[in-house]
């Protein structure tokens, strides 16, 4: 159609407090009653469950040396937020977590944890520096990752029995028909916009060859609409035309004609010579 471990150093917790600190010292406490200071205060966004964020952290033992080294790995720490009531490891690093901005940075005391490092070290308390980084809303996750597969045995069903009706001129009056010879069924019609030449538009689509039924490429499977330009001629005049009558947020079956398709010639070995296609499309986007 479309033309997110460890490293080991000494360090003097004097130098990493050097790192981080820029600001005077705060004191706060969590929401379990666990207190903090804050060193550096950030601009960023304070995370939300539902948010990923990125952070480093070091924990020095009760000599302050360095036992744990995040920064050494030189790749952030990565977590996305789950409500806290869900929260089984109450750990103090990841309930910080909650409290702290993009940007901030925090030291934490927090009792030595029983391993075979704690206990040879004969520490008591530990002290944890965290750096948070990066704050990635969940509205922009969502964005960001891929939309899951669809099964197309409904939408293949349907487009079926619409081309079987559509042959047997059952479909008279249900059709918008263009001049060109261009004829749009809807499925789901909306009140949305209209695409007009220059929107960004991204849409879902089923498409089949007219004659047999047979399905020659589909987006659904991928999870990947197809995303375009309109009126700059990356995609088939059919669908260039089509799309100006079709709002946003509509679902809707396209019958193409060859001459708005790919021509006399077709698409080898894909699409045959003068073939009139069939499209199944979801408008999902145009701005």
């Amino acid at each position: 159609m479309k033309k997110i471990l460890i490293g080991a150093a000494v360090i003097g917790a004097s130098s990493l407090l050097m790192f981080c600190k820029t600001t005077k010292e705060e004191k706060y406490y969590t929401a379990e009653g666990q207190e903090y200071t804050i060193l550096q205060k950030g601009q960023g966004p304070k995370a939300k469950p539902g948010d990923l964020v990125r952070f480093y952290y070091r924990v020095l033992d009760d000599n302050e040396k360095v036992i744990f080294d995040q920064w050494a790995n030189g790749q952030p720490q990565e977590m996305r937020l789950i409500d806290k009531e869900k929260v089984t490891n109450k750990s103090p690093i990841l309930m910080i977590l909650y409290e702290l901005a993009e940007g901030d940075s925090a030291m934490i005391e927090m009792p030595a944890v029983s391993s075979q490092n704690m206990r040879r070290a004969n520490n008591k308390t530990l002290k944890a520096i965290i750096k948070v980084v990066d704050v990635v809303p969940k509205e922009e996750l969502a964005r960001q990752e891929p939309e899951r597969p669809k099964s197309v045995e409904p939408i293949k069903a349907f487009v079926d029995q619409l081309l079987q009706q559509y042959n047997n001129g059952q479909l008279s009056g249900q059709l918008l028909r263009l001049p060109s010879g261009l004829e749009i069924y809807f499925k789901e019609k909306t009140d949305g916009p209209l695409p007009v030449a220059g929107n960004h538009v991204k849409v879902h689509y089923y498409g089949v060859i007219k004659s047999t039924g047979k399905l020659f490429d589909n987006s659904l499977e991928r999870g990947q609409p197809i995303e375009f330009t309109l009126g700059r001629g990356q995609v088939i005049p059919g669908w260039e035309e089509a799309m100006q009558h079709i709002p946003v947020g509509s679902k809707a079956v396209i019958f193409i004609p060859y001459a708005l398709a790919y021509g006399e010639r077709g698409y080898p070995p894909v699409i045959p010579p003068q073939a009139d296609l069939v499209f199944y499309v979801e408008v999902l986007e145009a701005q």
